[in-house]
């Protein structure tokens, strides 16, 4: 075992945790919405991508976005559909619901620059192109399990906005 700060672990250094991974995968299985709270460096991220990659071998499609530095609405679905982008029928049926904005605005897309020309499109209807691109995991032809993660960061970052003093 190694010892690992700032990321997850994996592998042989992710042990000691089938109690909780069993039960997340049950509650995840049964097709309701998780959210894992506890202090950071607890390992729920680890238990989040341990149980993605135990599904992705079971022909689960496993997304997974990190929040950090979303910094407002537009951000966390640019984030989303970053993780959808791998997937291509999701991100397919995405591309289709933004059609009219892509065709206009982006000749070509890689992958350093995908976040960047979403965000670009989201201006103003970030709620409609969510209820889209989760509707569009929902109807995939395998079953989908999305992590986001580092939300809690996110609506910190939010809610100092909202009280006028700066974000940090």
């Amino acid at each position: 075992m190694k010892s690992s700060t700032g990321r997850w672990v994996s592998g042989c250094d992710f042990f000691d945790r089938e109690r909780e991974l069993q039960m997340l995968e049950s509650r995840v299985r049964d097709g309701n919405h998780v959210l894992l709270t506890g202090q950071r460096r607890m390992g729920k991220t680890s238990l989040a991508q341990e149980l993605g990659r135990r599904l992705e071998l079971e022909g689960w499609s496993f997304l997974f976005a990190d929040l950090e530095g979303a910094t407002c609405p537009e951000d966390v679905i640019a984030d989303i559909a970053e993780a959808v982008h791998p997937i291509r029928p999701i991100a397919s049926r995405f591309a289709a619901t933004m059609g009219r904005w892509i065709g206009e605005n982006v000749e070509e897309i890689s992958a350093s620059e995908f976040r960047v020309k979403i965000r670009a499109g989201l201006s103003g209807g970030w709620q409609r192109w969510g209820k889209e691109l989760i509707g569009s995991c929902a109807e995939h032809d395998r079953p989908v399990l999305l992590v986001v993660d580092e939300l809690p960061i996110f609506l910190m970052r939010m809610l100092r906005d909202e009280g006028g003093s700066p974000a940090s």
